[in-house]
Formats: C-alpha cells, sequence, structure tokens
C-alpha cells in the first residue's frame, strides 16, 4: 500500500516504520510500503524539516487484517466425458470463495462451482481463494479436474443374421468395436443346449447353429454397455443343375446355363466343352458369375458337357438334376459331370 502526503516538495519527509527503519522522502514522494506479514499493526510517524529546521510531524496507524486460511476443496471424482463435475471449497466464516480457471483470468465467485458436460478445454488445475470480508485474499488452494474420456466409437445395440451350409466353419466378427470397451462372448444353442461362455475376443469361430450374444462394456466412471447378437443358422445347400437352356429365343427364360445355390460354395469352378470337346467356357468361381448365355455366333444348337468342381468343406451337398437328388456328406472337393441342352 502507499501513504501520500500533502506538503510542498521543499519540505524533507522522515518516515519511521514500526520496526525502527526511517525512510527519507521529498515532501511531494509517495511513501510505497510493503508491510511485513509478520508486523501486526502499528504507527507511521512522520517528521518534516525545511532547511534543517523542524517543520512539524504526523502519525498514521495502520491497522492489519488478517489473512483468512486457505479453503478447504472437496476432491472431485473422476468423471467420464460430458458429466457435470461439481468443485466445492469452504473458507472462514464471513469469507467468499472466488474460483479461478485454469487460464488464469477466468473468475467465478461462490462456494461451488459447476462445470457442465466437462470436454478436454475444461481440464486443468483450479484454484479456490478466501475473500476475507476486509477483502484480503488467502493463499489459493489447488484442485486439478481430470476426465475419462469417451470411446472414439459409442457401440450401440446390433444384431445380424449368417446363413451357412451345415458344417461350414464361420468366423463370427463384431459389427462394431471400440478397444475401450471389454467384451463377452456367449453361445446359446438351437438344440437347447446349455448356454456356452466363449473366449473373451473381437471374433470367434462358430461352434454351431444358435445365437451367439456379445456383451460390451466399458470401466467406471463411463460404465457404458451394449449388446450384439449373431443368429447362425444352417441352409440345406441344394444345387439345382438345369438338363436345358434357350438363350436368345425372345421368352427371356433360361437365357444361360447357371447353377442356383452354387453361390454358397465359393471358388467353384467349371468347365463347358462343346460334342468335339473343345472347351467353350471356363469360370473360376461359377456361383459368383451370371453365367453361360452364348451368343447364336458363339454356340450352336446342340449337346454341351461340364464338368464342376465344388469345394465342401462341411461335408454337405445336395445336388437335384434331371437324374435326381445326390447327397454328398465328405468334406472335400466334389466333381460333378453332366450336360445339358442348347436349343434357340
Amino acid at each position: 500500500f502507499a501513504i501520500q502526503p500533502d506538503v510542498d516538495a521543499v519540505f524533507l519527509l522522515e518516515w519511521t516504520l514500526p520496526g525502527g527503519e526511517v525512510v527519507a522522502l521529498s515532501g511531494d514522494e509517495v511513501l510505497e510500503l510493503n508491510w511485513p506479514a509478520d508486523e501486526g499493526s502499528g504507527f507511521v510517524v512522520v517528521e518534516a524539516s525545511y532547511l534543517g529546521c523542524p517543520a512539524g510531524s504526523d502519525s498514521v496507524w495502520v491497522e492489519v487484517m488478517p489473512t483468512p486460511a486457505s479453503p478447504e476443496v472437496v476432491e472431485p471424482d473422476l468423471p467420464c466425458e460430458g458429466d457435470e463435475v461439481a468443485l466445492t471449497a469452504s473458507g472462514a466464516a464471513g469469507s467468499t470463495i472466488v474460483w479461478t480457471f485454469p487460464n488464469g483470468v477466468t473468475q467465478v465467485e461462490g462456494a461451488t462451482l459447476f462445470l457442465d458436460e466437462v470436454g478436454a478445454s475444461d481440464l486443468g488445475t483450479y484454484q479456490a481463494t478466501a475473500i476475507s470480508a476486509a477483502g484480503c485474499p488467502s493463499e489459493p488452494t489447488a484442485v486439478d479436474v481430470d476426465m475419462a474420456p469417451l470411446p472414439t466409437m459409442l457401440v450401440s445395440d446390433w444384431t445380424y443374421e449368417v446363413t451357412v451350409c451345415p458344417g461350414t466353419p464361420v468366423e463370427l466378427g463384431l459389427a462394431q468395436y471400440d478397444p475401450a470397451y471389454a467384451v463377452s462372448w456367449t453361445f446359446e444353442s438351437a438344440d437347447g443346449a446349455p448356454v456356452l461362455a466363449l473366449e473373451a475376443t473381437t471374433s470367434v469361430m462358430d461352434t454351431g447353429e444358435g445365437i451367439y450374444t456379445i456383451a460390451y462394456q466399458m470401466p467406471a466412471p463411463c460404465s457404458l454397455s451394449a449388446v450384439g447378437q449373431i443368429t447362425l443358422a444352417y441352409d440345406p445347400c441344394v444345387i439345382l443343375i438345369p438338363n436345358v437352356i434357350s438363350p436368345n429365343n425372345g421368352d427371356a427364360r433360361n437365357n444361360a446355363f447357371r447353377i442356383p445355390g452354387l453361390s454358397a460354395f465359393p471358388n467353384s469352378s467349371i468347365e463347358i466343352f462343346n460334342r468335339w470337346g473343345q472347351t467353350v467356357y471356363t469360370h473360376p468361381n461359377f456361383g459368383e458369375a451370371s453365367g453361360w448365355s452364348p451368343m447364336p455366333d458363339e454356340a450352336s444348337d446342340g449337346v454341351y458337357y461340364w464338368v464342376l468342381q465344388i469345394p465342401s468343406p462341411g461335408g454337405y451337398l445336395v445336388v437335384e438334376s434331371i437324374n435326381g437328388t445326390e447327397e454328398y456328406m465328405e468334406p472335400g472337393t466334389v466333381r460333378l459331370t453332366g450336360f445339358f441342352q442348347l436349343v434357340r
């Protein structure tokens, strides 16, 4: 603080502080004081002189107000990103709490400071200072605000279905995933067997027909959860081999030699030959092809022969053709041969 004398500059002022220190200043100079914390209250005495002759004296009583104790601050629980955080401080009776934000500029008055939907911009060290009724500040008390971040992907409930040939191994994966979640799998068999716990991972190999349930869980404080469900069902996996095609005859029916159901057996290859043994068509994955539909200048009417190689790792294949129904129950590649008629 400072004391401003009201005298002419020609006077010499000698200021005597409570501790005995003497400060000599001219009459128009301000006495700047940094009052020691342990000095206590006391008089500041000033004696004026002009050309060595005493010109009077005066005194000022300096009352030192007590500094309030630092406030007590309740350490907040770690919040989840987006939660509300309440910072609470208590000071001496009659004092007011002032909060200083991490940026050092923003200040808010009140015993409780609320941070709505806490985010990255709210993190850092906050300071609570008690201000006495006389305006004296305490030493601040610091409190750190941190948070548990939300995952990059917020997982929601989901379901999907998988249909495969019996015995075909299938790797089942998660439709949604974020590493912030722990996942656990259970399997409920279609035959009513007890629910089976599976390995906690991002994918599993199927253990049969039924329902696979995935539980997602984040730890506190976010504690987010979700449920995924995969239904695995078996398809009879019947393929139908036609015995006649009629491309380009205008009726828009049987325009191509294709095998319905073959898409269930990836990488099934085919070769088609004419009556002279010449290859007229091949495809390494015929189940995904649109079929063989030759133009008149590519293939004439007549009988064509085919060789079909079908990988059947599950060992379950049913073939329906003009010859009836045949079942192949051993894992491996099934080699089929036959013929069909091309008419226009």
